[in-house]
């Protein structure tokens, strides 16, 4: 969420899987996050989810 709540069940899901397939093809979707000017992986970015510190 880009609000900082807690993510969906929906989300959560959608996260967990693209993690998944972002490590199965030779981690290629947590290479992006060095490359993505948001700092996100595959999966923050099409679960709109990002972590924050706090």
């Amino acid at each position: 969420q880009n609000n900082g709540d807690n993510i969906t069940h929906k989300q959560a899901f959608t996260r967990f899987m693209l993690a998944i397939i972002s490590f199965a093809v030779a981690g290629l979707g947590f290479v992006y996050q060095l490359f993505n000017k948001d700092n996100l992986a595959w999966h923050d970015k099409h679960s709109n989810t990002y972590l924050i510190k706090n």
